[in-house]
């Protein structure tokens, strides 16, 4: 019996010592070892996160806070918290973030806010009678919404590029929303109806989902 209770503890303290990928809040996916950050109860699965110096394996872009000579690399310890969508994640602490220097160049960061919107993305696959001219008519139209409709923080649309996974859905239209309560003011307004009129005529197949997107933004 001992002998079992001691195999468990070891294997339970083997699993949490090892490597897991986390993310930051904004940030890069590091490597380290676990148990990571996670959960979304009234406490934290694991508390684990990356600590100052650690280089990220996945997702550095050079925007990032953490960029540096062609690396992501930790600078400073993340801390486990509450995150806007509810759950525990990786964040760094903005008062405690250094400038940083890449060339000749400092770029400082300012404080940030948590800001909870939505995301409404829509494809498209058309019908083959469709032609290319009503295709950018109805793109530009698309574009035009940004500055039509209220509650609108951002608006894309685009073909894709890439082409050999997209099943026939060519054209992609992703609408930011400063809130939920946007989305029925969105699909209401008659300059969206007018182009979704046309939009239901043009495509054989129309594909669209709706989420939260939790985002930090500057503080003013």
């Amino acid at each position: 019996m001992r002998g079992a209770v001691f195999l468990a503890l070891t294997l339970s303290s083997l699993f949490a010592q090892s490597t897991q990928k986390v993310s930051v809040v904004g940030d890069a996916t590091y490597l380290i070892a676990g148990p990571i950050c996670s959960g979304s109860g009234v406490v934290p699965v694991g508390v684990k996160c990356p600590i100052k110096g650690d280089i990220a394996i996945e997702s550095c872009l050079p925007s990032l806070r953490s960029s540096s000579n062609g690396k992501c690399v930790a600078p400073v310890d993340a801390a486990c918290k509450k995150i806007p969508s509810g759950a525990w994640g990786c964040v760094w602490s903005n008062a405690d973030v250094p400038a940083t220097t890449k060339g000749s160049d400092a770029i400082t960061y300012p404080p940030t806010t948590s800001v909870v919107g939505m995301e409404h993305v829509v494809m498209f696959k058309w019908k083959n009678s469709t032609n290319a001219t009503a295709i950018d008519a109805v793109g530009k139209a698309i574009i035009a919404l940004k500055d039509k409709i209220p509650g609108i923080v951002d608006l894309s649309y685009g073909e894709d590029f890439v082409k050999t996974r997209n099943n026939g859905y060519t054209h992609m239209l992703v609408v930011r929303l400063e809130k939920k309560e946007a989305l029925p003011v969105y699909t209401s307004h008659p300059e969206h109806v007018k182009v979704a009129t046309s939009l239901k005529e043009m495509a054989e197949s129309i594909m669209g989902l709706d989420f939260d997107s939790p985002r930090f933004t500057p503080t003013k």
